[in-house]
């Protein structure tokens, strides 16, 4: 049979190829290994960032306990907006052998996305068939394009970006399970393996609820027999944990309190017992769009943006405002709503086996997923399109065969390598704004100069340093740019008092409740002060209005009867703290300042009740401390039974 032109190119190729690397797997994983590594050396010696990071390691108390007692605290108890106890997990594991280092976080993320890497490489091996040298190259083509994407890089060099490392480690092995299932061989053993690789990826991230569906995609797009049955029969298991992925997480965003940011309800098992109550408090975000047209809109815009960010990443914000498109024609949403079209020309495109269609079918689907389908706080991050990257890989990889066949092996080697290349070096060049935390604060600051959380992240990072005056006047530039964000007063007031400038406080409240005198967390926020300052009669005078302004608000209510005890206004101060306690019964502090009232008011019984109530949250040993002693003081004053 004679060749055609394209195969004597590609003979003619193997004779004189630069590219000898890509002759067996194993050469190529190496390269490729190092290529990886090397980009990402320098994250080894970033430090932590204050970007949540601080918060869930250095000053996380559940990662520091690695015993039974410990580890079932991490799978009990939500963390902000969020149950991903692999996450936690991990997290104590480095914590036991590294401490607070950030170094030892750092390994273990590197060491994650190289195994993601891998992974990336076996996939398209796997997709491809026969290891031939153009499969070999263009898996390389695949795992390079992944392993060096600058969208990958806030993954890596943020150490909380270890959920979407985890979620995208676990992920695909379980497409990699169901790839082998579907040989035939030990099926109900690898569709077992491919559930519990979900399941762990559901308890990374929620994202690991999307896998159904690329397990689903990869068995319509592979296999002859596209029947709805046997696609469920092999995918049924993974539905079900993904549903529950889902609603972990709709739990944990109704526990959330938007407004004292801390969670209502942080025991899990008894926030699924009181859901229904948390659904009936629970306000949807104004932020998320109003009404259906504006929601569509939304997602639309979100869903534009994330996709033309992956393929052309030539900005690299750390954060991405929330912008609500002005109408249906904007140009994100027109952009988000012709992805979409391209989403189902490529699902419909049933006689085409291309890798580049399972690719391009997985990336945009699962960008999709995230473009705020589910309101969250966060609309957008490039941590978001790490998953989604996998499949946009898939597609580059083919794209490095198909210029394998059209130019040959030297000339497709330099065209892909040198986007490679280019790819890589952004990668580099962005990486320093993850090394320290005022390198990362002030890169976000230069990228989004208007936006208020840059303010807010910046301002809290100035305290930790001592930077009091520059602290107040960041949270003020916040204020200012978003003043319905009250949980910012609370910021303030903290601020306030460890920089002992009480009158500025005091200056900054009065404005502040004079600009808007019907905002009833200024009013608190301007209450609180006053209190710290012994004007007593000034502040309860603030803190009655705030209540009066919104009588659903538990904080003020809180100082409130923190005041009365204070100034010895004891059945004042229970009648406040029961009605905080009234407004969410779960909050332990709630729970902990009614108790002690209770025991001055020699109410021992009751206050022991209350007392037991704080101390179920691990956090509160004060509260374990006090009921033990209580209990140890009421049963001295039992009467005996002799007596």
């Amino acid at each position: 049979m004679p060749e055609t032109p394209t195969n004597q190119t590609a003979a003619q190729s193997e004779k004189t190829s630069r590219f000898d690397v890509f002759t067996g797997p194993r050469k190529a994983l190496i390269f490729l290994s190092v290529m990886v590594l090397a980009a990402y050396w320098a994250t080894l010696s970033a430090d932590y960032v204050n970007y949540d990071d601080i918060t869930l390691l250095k000053n996380n108390y559940m990662i520091q306990d690695l015993s039974p007692a410990g580890v079932k605290t991490m799978f009990t108890h939500f963390m902000p907006k969020s149950y991903y106890p692999m996450r936690l997990l991990s997290y104590a594991v480095d914590y036991r052998i590294w401490g607070d280092d950030p170094f030892g976080h750092h390994v273990t993320n590197l060491l994650l996305h190289l195994f993601n890497t891998v992974l990336v490489f076996l996939l398209f091996i796997n997709l491809a068939g026969e290891p031939a040298k153009k499969n070999i190259w263009s898996a390389f083509g695949a795992g390079a394009f992944f392993g060096l994407h600058p969208i990958a890089a806030g993954s890596v060099a943020w150490i909380p970006g270890r959920e979407e490392l985890l979620l995208f480690f676990f992920g695909l092995w379980c497409l990699l399970m169901q790839m082998e299932a579907a040989k035939g061989k030990n099926t109900s053993l690898y569709l077992a393996l491919s559930a519990g690789a979900c399941l762990l990826a559901c308890l990374s991230n929620v994202m690991g609820a999307a896998l159904p569906f690329l397990a689903a995609w990869y068995i319509f797009y592979s296999q002859e027999d596209k029947k709805l049955q046997t696609i469920l029969s092999r995918t049924g298991l993974l539905w079900i944990i993904g549903a529950g992925a889902v609603f972990m997480k709709i739990a944990a965003e109704l526990a959330w309190n938007s407004q004292t940011m801390v969670s209502k309800i942080p025991h899990v098992p008894t926030a699924i017992l009181h859901l229904g109550d948390l659904w009936s408090q629970y306000t949807p975000s104004v932020e998320a769009g109003q009404g259906l047209v504006q929601r569509i809109s939304v997602i639309l815009s979100v869903f534009g943006e994330n996709v033309v960010h992956g393929l052309f990443p030539f900005s690299l914000p750390v954060f991405f405002p929330s912008r609500i498109p002005a109408s249906l024609m904007d140009w994100c949403v027109l952009t988000g709503l012709g992805f979409v079209l391209c989403l189902v020309v490529a699902f419909f495109l049933t006689r085409r086996k291309e890798i580049w269609r399972l690719g391009l079918v997985w990336y945009l689907a699962i960008i999709l997923m995230t473009s705020q389908i589910f309101p969250t706080f966060v609309w957008r991050a490039d941590r978001f399109l790490y998953l989604p990257l996998g499949g946009l890989a898939l597609a580059a990889g083919w794209l490095a065969g198909w210029l394998f066949d059209r130019l040959g092996e030297n000339k497709s080697g330099v065209v892909f390598l040198s986007l490679i290349v280019a790819l890589g070096a952004q990668t580099v060049v962005y990486l320093p704004a993850f090394a320290n935390p005022m390198a990362f604060h002030y890169y976000a600051k230069s990228n989004n100069p208007d936006y208020y959380l840059v303010y807010e992240y910046l301002g809290q990072e100035q305290v930790r340093q001592g930077m009091f005056k520059d602290a107040l006047k960041h949270y003020a530039k916040a204020l200012d740019l978003a003043p319905d964000k009250n949980y910012l007063w609370d910021k303030v007031f903290k601020t306030v008092i460890m920089s002992g400038k009480l009158k500025y406080g005091e200056n900054l409240g009065e404005t502040a409740v004079r600009k808007d005198p019907n905002n009833a967390y200024r009013r608190n926020y301007y209450g609180a002060i006053l209190s710290f300052q012994g004007k007593d009669q000034k502040a309860v005078q603030q803190f009655k209005k705030a209540v009066e302004l919104d009588p659903a608000a538990e904080a003020p209510r809180h100082n409130l009867g923190l005041q009365y005890l204070g100034m010895g206004e004891l059945e004042k101060a229970e009648r406040q703290f029961r009605e905080a306690h009234k407004l969410n019964p779960f909050n332990a502090k709630y729970s902990y300042d009614l108790a002690r009232t209770l025991e001055r008011l020699e109410k021992n019984e009751e206050a022991l009740e209350y007392y037991l109530m704080a101390a179920q949250d691990p956090k509160n040993l004060e509260a374990r401390k006090a009921a033990n002693r209580l209990a140890g003081k009421i049963r001295q004053a039992a009467p005996s039974k002799e007596d």
